[in-house]
């Protein structure tokens, strides 16, 4: 979903009785949860779950990614286990056994196959159901810790820390649950959270708001995060290429992520001359039609470069050609402060 389609006064007020429906259907069964009724089931390893309130854009897939990378330089075994949103597959499906990948984007989930590419050593699993999930994947892979990917509203499985994304630039936009805003649940559920970790913190300037928000609902630690680019690699040879070739270019960006406002501040880090913005929806499959036009795009604006997101790139044919060279750009997470209360917590 598009958080633009959240700034519609008129259309959210027009849904807000369809969220007060949603609030008391979460509410009751949160409540079930909390009184002991409906169970949630122990696994016999350390469950962390990264997951957030808001549908999409909260960065939680790279946090993922950046913590099994650091468990695994502590020499833990970890599994990273997700829903598999919007994959053309159901039940459990193994996406990497940590030697090799063994199935393509469609049938993993873009951000799965995302991770499983980019960690290569790490077991990455997709299941609906992440209680069955995390039955194959203890059996399996006996893992020290178990990485729950968006798994904060899946209380079925009992997870040991819970750590809840937000992104600085976006918040909780209206504050409203869905349909009428982007909220999974009411902000109280923020005191089930162990930490809050905070995404793109230099990239706004109202970050004091959201702040006094989520301090009303609990006083646990924040970890305050960045993205950094890490790398530009040039499609389709796959060769890495200096960050300061973007300095002063001309560079059209496209991209199919809920934060695309996030991505074009990431690439006027690497300070080209102009960037000219293509944004599709959220995990958007991309069409011949739609490469065709960001082709004549490319041209009619005579850009020096094009520049797509690592999520997107895992979307692309391995055939796809443009007039103008395309590039995807890698980012990696950098903390600014919080950090070490985290690694008590997740290795005490």
């Amino acid at each position: 979903m598009q958080m633009t389609f959240f700034r519609n006064k008129w259309l959210c007020a027009l849904l807000m009785p369809l969220s007060l429906l949603y609030r008391c259907v979460v509410c009751i069964r949160n409540i079930l949860y909390n009184l002991g009724w409906l169970k949630a089931h122990r696994i016999g390893t350390f469950v962390l779950c990264v997951g957030n309130l808001t549908v999409g854009g909260t960065g939680k897939t790279v946090v993922v990614g950046y913590l099994a990378n650091k468990l695994k330089n502590k020499k833990k075994k970890v599994v990273i286990l997700s829903r598999g949103y919007k994959r053309e597959s159901s039940g459990t499906v193994i996406v990497a056994d940590g030697k090799r990948l063994l199935v393509g984007s469609k049938h993993a989930g873009d951000e799965p196959y995302f991770l499983a590419r980019r960690l290569k050593t790490i077991p990455v699993i997709v299941d609906e159901d992440r209680w069955r999930g995390s039955l194959i994947a203890y059996s399996y892979f006996k893992p020290d810790y178990i990485l729950l990917d968006d798994g904060f509203q899946h209380r079925r499985l009992h997870r040991d820390l819970n750590i809840i994304s937000v992104n600085a630039i976006s918040g909780f936009y209206n504050n409203r649950l869905l349909p009428a805003g982007p909220l999974r649940e009411p902000l109280s559920a923020l005191k089930r959270a162990d930490f809050v970790w905070v995404t793109q913190f230099d990239e706004t300037e109202n970050w004091s708001k959201t702040e006094r928000l989520i301090k009303k609902h609990t006083d646990k630690p924040f970890i305050i995060s960045c993205y950094k680019p890490d790398g530009l690699v040039q499609l389709p040879s796959g060769r890495n290429v200096s960050l300061d070739f973007v300095q002063n270019q001309k560079v059209l960006i496209f991209s199919g992520i809920a934060n695309p406002d996030g991505f074009k501040k990431t690439v006027e880090k690497l300070n080209p001359s102009v960037v000219y913005a293509v944004n599709f929806k959220d995990h958007y499959q991309f069409t011949p039609g739609d490469y065709d036009d960001i082709n004549q795009k490319a041209i009619e604006l005579n850009v020096d470069m094009i520049v797509t997101t690592e999520k997107d790139f895992v979307r692309l044919p391995s055939d796809i050609r443009f007039e103008k060279p395309l590039f995807y750009l890698e980012i990696q997470l950098e903390i600014l402060r919080g950090e070490d209360a985290l690694w008590n917590e997740i290795l005490k």
